[in-house]
């Protein structure tokens, strides 16, 4: 099953390597550092999963049980708040960078500050 992001309602733009995510059929906002960062930008480009746990893997140095396993978890919290849909057609979105760097991948590992955390806006 290939999953993609919602392709309506929902804008996000990257702002100094923190995703910003704003549902706005939901009124709520998402944010994203880090591994969260990192796996986000694989689902907009409609990885597959096995690339998003390599993906933590080198960025994180986690074992293949530990980094498949938070992917399961990112993947499986985002369907709960409706932001992905299963099909075949991905939805192409533009990223758009404010005042953008380079996101330290060893600043956090997985399940520091990535979890979601929807706030009304």
């Amino acid at each position: 099953m290939t999953l993609h992001l919602r392709d309506h309602d929902l804008e996000w733009s990257e702002i100094n390597g923190e995703i910003v995510v704003l549902d706005s059929l939901e009124s709520t906002y998402v944010s994203f550092r880090h591994a969260g960062a990192l796996l986000w930008r694989l689902v907009a480009q409609s990885a597959p999963r096995e690339r998003m746990v390599e993906a933590l893997m080198r960025s994180y140095d986690l074992n293949a049980w530990t980094a498949a396993a938070d992917v399961d978890g990112f993947l499986t919290e985002l369907e709960e708040h409706g932001l992905l849909v299963s099909g075949t057609t991905a939805r192409r979105v533009s990223v758009t960078a404010v005042a953008a760097g380079a996101a330290d991948p060893g600043a956090a590992g997985p399940g520091s500050d990535d979890q979601l955390a929807a706030t009304a806006y």
